[in-house]
């Protein structure tokens, strides 16, 4: 079973904070043989394959519909392992920078939706309409991510817990609390997801993984020629 919590309101800004910089969506440009060598060596060959597979999907599924696309991305990071903050790194709390949680391929619910909110940006998704929402479930508190259609009032919901991506007005079993994307943070809607009262921005940020996410970037970069890459640092995003 699925032991799941809420992360303090400190972290919830994460992402507020690293992609605030830049509104356009990442281009994707496919990683270098140096690179995935590296990755190999540094990591091992499974992480090098998971490296791999996301290149693949992200350039197949670059000219593919939308509903392709969360498709792809939500079946690809279901297939994480789910293991909690405290099995994984002896911390009750710990979040992972996107990178982590392809190279090792676990991590938990928050883990896995941020990671999918990233592959999805760097497929052309806009901001606006992608969100992380802390949610009330059958097996406890739990963090899904949500896809919102311009003009829909009933958007999708990638989750780790089913692999069927449906609306959120068939997920009865879910009660939406916070909901956040990389530029703001709204308290949500109860019944439909929607955005609700936008909540103050000015919340401290973790710098401990603001570093470890640079550092992800700068490591590999070096290692791709200096070239762009989806390292999911997200402030790129």
């Amino acid at each position: 079973m699925f032991k799941l919590k809420i992360i303090p309101n400190t972290v919830f800004v994460l992402l507020l904070c690293l992609a605030s910089l830049s509104a356009q969506a990442f281009e994707f440009k496919p990683w270098s043989e140096d690179l995935y060598a590296f990755v190999g060596q540094e990591y091992g060959f499974r992480a090098q394959k998971h490296a791999r597979d996301l290149n693949t999907l992200l350039d197949h599924e670059s000219h593919d519909s939308d509903a392709a696309k969360l498709t792809a991305v939500n079946h690809f990071f279901n297939k994480v392992h789910y293991v909690t903050d405290q099995q994984h790194w002896g911390q009750s709390d710990y979040w992972q920078t996107p990178l982590q949680t392809l190279f090792e391929f676990k991590g938990d619910c928050e883990d896995i939706a941020i990671a999918k909110y990233t592959a999805l940006r760097v497929l052309g998704f806009d901001e606006k309409n992608l969100s992380m929402v802390y949610v009330k479930s059958e097996l406890g508190p739990h963090m899904v991510m949500s896809y919102q259609a311009d003009g829909s009032h009933d958007p999708l919901v990638l989750d780790i817990l089913i692999e069927a991506i449906l609306p959120a007005s068939q997920r009865t079993d879910l009660q939406p609390v916070y909901e956040f994307n990389s530029t703001h943070l709204w308290l949500a809607d109860k019944k439909t997801f929607e955005h609700g009262r936008e909540l103050p921005s000015a919340l401290k940020v973790e710098e401990e993984l603001l570093d470890r996410i640079e550092k992800n970037l700068l490591t590999l970069q070096s290692h791709n020629q200096g070239k762009p890459l989806f390292p999911f640092a997200l402030h790129s995003l």
